[in-house]
């Protein structure tokens, strides 16, 4: 029985190291990029694979966004080809991920706002941060799972209390050893 992820050719982790290291605005590394991008043989599929395993297709995504790497959907194709066509799928995908941090972002300020009318101020960890005051544009790239806030440990009773008034449901489950 094998235990070790597939192998990650170098090829292949050479373009996805090269895309998501594009500085902004810089047009020299994004044109050389767009050059092996339609070279014959680069495998969207197998990129796109790649980065979902590694956990960071939206990264990929974005950054392929921002330096205008996806290529052009041809004008010329029925409605059917066009909606199979990479820059479409990937841009489709990419959509659902702001529209899913948008609404992560309206739960935190609903929580915030909870947790700030009973007198509980947390600190924002991670993400939570991120979804609040960006620290540039590859923030909106960043995926979330949960929403980590720190609160004082006297405060703990109080929050949890101010979250259930708000109609929160305390999960009484035992926590997942892989979680925090």
């Amino acid at each position: 029985m094998n235990l070790l992820p597939p192998p990650i050719s170098a090829p292949d982790l050479a373009l996805l190291a090269g895309i998501l290291g594009v500085p902004e605005g810089e047009d020299i590394t994004a044109g050389a990029l767009r050059l092996r991008l339609i070279r014959q043989g680069v495998s969207w599929q197998r990129l796109v694979q790649l980065a979902n395993e590694q956990g960071i297709l939206f990264p990929l995504i974005g950054a392929l966004l921002r330096a205008k790497l996806l290529p052009p959907v041809p004008q010329n194709q029925s409605a059917e080809r066009a909606a199979a066509h990479p820059t479409v799928q990937l841009n489709a995908v990419y959509q659902e991920h702001l529209a899913r941090r948008e609404r992560q972002k309206d739960q935190l300020a609903a929580i915030l706002k909870s947790l700030n009318r009973h007198d509980v101020q947390p600190l924002l960890l991670k993400g939570a941060r991120y979804l609040l005051a960006p620290a540039g544009d590859w923030c909106e790239s960043r995926d979330m799972r949960d929403i980590d806030l720190l609160i004082h440990p006297e405060e703990a009773a109080q929050a949890m209390g101010a979250l259930i008034a708000d109609g929160y449901i305390a999960d009484q489950r035992p926590v997942p050893l892989d979680q925090h």
